[in-house]
């Protein structure tokens, strides 16, 4: 039925979706600095992690 299709394509891009982000996270593609739309990481980590550094070259 078409009305399955949508299901269908939902289901495969998650399933793709989980392998990649699986393979990149196990092979280190990424740098440790991406923090964006990765598990765990966010704009407040990438804040405390540089807030210190700019504070010592400001002062």
């Amino acid at each position: 039925p078409v009305s399955l299709l949508c299901a269908n394509s939902k289901l495969t891009e998650r399933v793709l979706y989980n392998q990649l982000v699986t393979y990149v996270e196990a092979s280190c593609k990424l740098p440790p600095e991406q923090k964006g739309f990765r598990t765990g990481r966010s704009v407040d980590t990438a804040l405390a992690l540089y807030c210190p550094t700019l504070l010592r070259l400001v002062i």
